[in-house]
């Protein structure tokens, strides 16, 4: 006998439960790990961010800017 074929395997209900809970207990676990390092990643744009921001040139400049979007937005016509 060089070979063996199973078919129509019944997989009893607790260790397809089993199996279920197991498989959903992985997802999450990704789940947090992919949220931990994309919270990481956050932080650290916002810091540099902050630094960028921290230099008065570019505050002035950014507020500018704010200031020009405000103005032109309070004169565009509503639909």
């Amino acid at each position: 006998m060089s070979s063996v074929e199973i078919r129509d395997v019944a997989i009893p209900v607790a260790l397809q439960d089993a199996m279920s809970r197991q498989a959903q207990a992985e997802r999450e676990k990704q789940a947090r790990r992919d949220t931990r390092v994309r919270r990481s990643g956050d932080r650290r744009q916002v810091r540099r961010g902050g630094r960028y921001l921290r230099r008065p040139s570019v505050a002035l400049q950014l507020r500018a800017m704010n200031i020009i979007y405000e103005t032109t937005k309070e004169r565009e016509p509503r639909s």
